[in-house]
């Protein structure tokens, strides 16, 4: 899915440059691109397959390895994880 930089911009923010699951630091300019250090991405945290939606109140930034292992699962199960 591709988003506006403003988009990324106020997701980035949400979390203060962590990822929303582990807690590990992010680098905003790194969006993206899975090999690099403090990468990642965009995650829904109700899937759209979910029924979930583009709305921001429904997005949030994880390093990539979270937003992978995550999948289709909901954002409140996956988080049960790291408690």
């Amino acid at each position: 899915m591709s988003y506006s930089p403003e988009r990324l911009r106020q997701v980035y923010d949400k979390t203060g440059g962590y990822c929303e699951y582990c807690g590990k630091k992010i680098a905003f300019k790194n969006y993206g691109k899975s090999k690099e250090r403090g990468s990642w991405e965009v995650d829904h945290s109700i899937p759209l397959s979910r029924g979930g939606t583009d709305n921001l109140n429904n997005l949030f930034p994880t390093c990539t390895d979270c937003n992978r292992e995550k999948g289709d699962l909901l954002g409140s199960s996956f988080r049960r994880r790291f408690k």
